[in-house]
């Protein structure tokens, strides 16, 4: 049976951390600094969106703190998830 497309069954919205350039394709120019989490480096490059990179980031020294980031918001979310679930 069909809606007549008015609704989309069984889609997902973005998380609101995630930005449109954040899927940029490799032969897209870009100004966004990558951390490699295979080199453990900044990359700089359109050819750097694969799944072992990070980003993209506005400027080199965010990019460089990437692991503490992800592990700062991992935080947060683990006791936004526990304050959800009455754990104290």
């Amino acid at each position: 049976m069909s809606d007549g497309g008015s609704s989309r069954r069984g889609s997902i919205e973005a998380h609101p951390d995630i930005r449109d350039d954040a899927f940029m394709t490799s032969h897209e120019p870009s100004d966004k600094f990558w951390f490699c989490m295979e080199h453990h480096r900044v990359e700089k490059s359109e050819d750097t969106h694969g799944s072992d990179h990070l980003g993209p980031f506005p400027t080199e020294d965010a990019a460089a703190h990437a692991l503490e980031t992800v592990a700062e918001r991992e935080k947060a979310y683990d006791a936004e998830d526990s304050a959800w679930n009455g754990d104290d």
